[in-house]
């Protein structure tokens, strides 16, 4: 990554979250209703910019192969 920008999510600090950012939470344990979600809200919104946080690689990755939108994954242990 080039120049990457830390975003402090706790405290009074600076670069904190910016008003303009807004984050929404989804939780379910049904796989394909969680795609379906995931689908439906990126449709929605292509004009902007969506970060999805995952559990694992393999779940990051698997949204390479999903053709309604261009994915990128970021794993925390890239070096």
């Amino acid at each position: 990554m080039q120049s990457p920008l830390l975003i402090d999510l706790v405290g009074t600090e600076t670069n904190q979250i910016p008003d303009r950012i807004k984050n929404i939470a989804v939780i379910t344990s049904d796989e394909n209703e969680k795609q379906k979600i995931i689908k439906d809200f990126i449709i929605k919104n292509q004009d902007k910019k969506i970060l999805i946080f995952c559990e694992t690689k393999k779940e990051a990755s698997a949204f390479e192969y999903f053709d309604y939108a261009k994915f990128m994954p970021i794993h925390g242990d890239l070096n």
